[in-house]
């Protein structure tokens, strides 16, 4: 089944939906406009993941200042850490995992502002 079947069937079965905004998505479009559509077709909520690239960032920021002289690699990609992972291993102990990505940094803060069970995709 593909994405696009997977969503016709949540949205068919009236699932909750969180709808998480890649950061491009608000420069390409109105804002207001990918809400007022998202909604339209059922999602409960529209989130933006720069929500979550500010924890990111302040995460990554704390772990410079308390080991300044230490280099680190990281990416707010989960795909970019599971290459590094299978590919190249031998640098996984430059790799900063315990920086969360942005998307669950979001998806962490809707749960615990809404109080309520969602099915989170995302979109971008």
């Amino acid at each position: 089944m593909s994405d696009i079947e997977k969503l016709i069937s949540l949205l068919k079965n009236n699932a909750k939906l969180v709808a998480m905004l890649a950061p491009s998505f608000p420069v390409m479009y109105e804002l207001k406009e990918i809400v007022s559509k998202l909604r339209s077709i059922g999602f409960s909520k529209v989130v933006e993941v720069a929500v979550g690239a500010k924890k990111t960032n302040e995460q990554t920021i704390n772990i410079l200042k308390n080991n300044p002289n230490t280099r680190f690699i990281t990416s707010p990609c989960a795909g970019f850490v599971r290459f590094m992972r299978t590919k190249h291993p031998d640098l996984l102990h430059y790799v900063a995992l315990e920086v969360d990505s942005p998307m669950a940094v979001t998806l962490v803060l809707t749960l615990k502002k809404s109080q309520q069970e969602f099915t989170q995709l995302m979109v971008g």
